[in-house]
């Protein structure tokens, strides 16, 4: 029964496959799980564990290009503080990518935010001295014969 899901529920037996076919031939690692990317560790200090995190892999190399969270529904205390996590991250990636040389207009940095079978995808940037946060899209997977017949999939 869907409504007993756990926020892991939704991970294992949903999201994950649908993250690892999509980045299954990218160059890219998923890291699952909650971990503190190594950025968050440095300038920190409180905890900031992630429930995926995207790297680029290379050889031994890794490291931290996105960051995803999931939720079992949405609540917006868990929304505000998982989106700020995630922003706080995500800049710290996004200005060491700036610093390897990239022109911050070649720039911008996704992140994910589930919760239950809804999905939202937005990036950061840096446009002129501002970070900006930009929503790009919010699907929800239809979970009744009614849904989809009226919106499809």
């Amino acid at each position: 029964n869907i409504k007993l899901y756990s926020e892991q529920d939704f991970v294992v037996k949903f999201w994950s496959y649908i993250f690892e076919e999509a980045f299954s031939n990218s160059g890219l690692c998923l890291h699952w799980g909650d971990t503190i990317p190594k950025r968050a560790k440095k300038y920190e200090k409180i905890e900031m564990k992630i429930d995926l995190r995207i790297l680029f892999c290379a050889n031994t190399k890794r490291s931290d290009l996105s960051v995803g969270e999931f939720a079992q529904k949405s609540i917006p205390s868990k929304l505000y503080n998982d989106k700020l996590k995630q922003v706080t991250i995500t800049k710290y990636n996004l200005n060491d990518l700036l610093l390897s040389g990239i022109p911050p207009s070649a720039v911008s940095v996704p992140i994910v935010q589930i919760m239950g079978f809804g999905c939202h995808l937005f990036v950061l940037k840096k446009v002129e001295d501002f970070y900006v946060l930009e929503t790009i899209d919010a699907i929800s997977f239809p979970t009744t014969y009614d849904s989809i017949r009226k919106n499809g999939i």
